[in-house]
């Protein structure tokens, strides 16, 4: 059975034409509808540029949810306008050294954003010629996993060394007022404490904890510190450590309501954490060892870390006071 061939319509040239026009119209579109895509997924954040004017014209999703701005927010202010990059190195000095070099790089940025949260960044910039037009485009990495990592590994290791040192303490120092001196001097020159200080619970009626000994940063706030048993003020971190023989720590005194009454002074001097650690002489005289740091972009879990790893570094000590009968003062 013979099949005829197709049948072949002719071919109108307009229509032709018109085809083919879109079909050149997709080829160009294609790839800025990919571009787009990349720009709408990346999951870095991404400015774009005036190259002269150094007014924002686009911003990617990712970045407007890592900064917690809205797209008009951001749309046609300069990027140091916007409150997250103030105070930091991106400015304008920064963007006129990249008209000039056509590039800028810093690895590590703390932002702001507008919600209060902490976090760092990588920020890339180059200088881009587009269709004869100069755009500059930003990329932003948020570093903060790998940032509050590095912070959580050097602390560590300044913990371990706190810890090999205060064994060596405790083996060549003769008399306890050195041994006590020195563990508040490694506290802060070898922990990065601000300040080390150990308190005495004295006799009598009014029972209160004298300061006896300390190390670092004190600018007045030891006349505070004496604390009285039998009042409000027991409830001092360093009264409560030794009225309940247990470990005290305020992981942030700007917010720990329990610290308010002290809050305004502590701060004052940087104070933003601390921790108190009593321990006990075999007469059952009681006296406490407190550690007062300023910490930033520090997670929950690693400054819970630090409570065993002070804890640790201080155990020694408090087993051997116990051997004392009376403290030798």
């Amino acid at each position: 059975m013979n099949i005829p061939p197709p049948r072949v319509l002719p071919i109108n040239k307009r229509d032709d034409e018109s085809r083919n026009l879109t079909e050149n119209e997709q080829v160009i579109q294609f790839p800025e509808m990919r571009y787009r895509r990349i720009f709408e997924i990346a999951q870095d954040g991404i400015l774009l540029l005036n190259a002269i004017t150094v007014v924002i014209e686009d911003v990617n999703p990712f970045l407007i949810e890592l900064l917690s701005y809205t797209y008009c927010e951001l749309i046609g202010k300069k990027i140091w306008e916007i409150g997250a990059f103030e105070n930091t190195q991106i400015n304008m000095d920064a963007f006129l050294e990249l008209q000039k070099n056509r590039t800028i790089r810093y690895d590590n940025i703390p932002l702001q954003t507008k919600d209060g949260r902490s976090v760092a960044v990588e920020f890339v910039s180059n200088v881009y010629e587009c269709f004869g037009i100069d755009i500059i485009q930003c990329n932003i990495r948020d570093n903060t996993k790998r940032h509050l990592a590095e912070i959580a590994l050097r602390a560590t290791a300044r913990a371990l060394k706190m810890l090999s040192e205060s064994h060596d303490a405790l083996i060549y120092q003769d008399n306890e007022i050195c041994l006590l001196t020195e563990y508040c001097r490694i506290a802060v020159e070898t922990g990065g404490y601000l300040m080390a200080w150990v308190g005495l619970l004295g006799s009598g009626i009014d029972k209160h904890v004298n300061p006896i000994i300390s190390y670092g940063k004190e600018d007045g706030n030891l006349a505070l510190k004496k604390t009285w048993i039998n009042t409000e003020l027991s409830k001092r971190p360093v009264g409560v450590a030794i009225l309940t023989k247990q470990v005290q720590f305020i992981e942030d005194t700007s917010t720990d309501f329990t610290f308010l009454p002290w809050r305004e002074e502590a701060l004052k001097r940087g104070y933003l954490s601390t921790i108190s650690l009593p321990f006990e002489y075999a007469n059952g005289m009681m006296a406490c060892l407190t550690y007062q740091r300023l910490h930033a972009s520090i997670p929950t879990s690693f400054l819970k870390s630090c409570r065993f790893s002070l804890f640790d570094h201080c155990q020694p000590l408090r087993l051997l006071c116990q051997n004392y009968s009376l403290p030798l003062f």
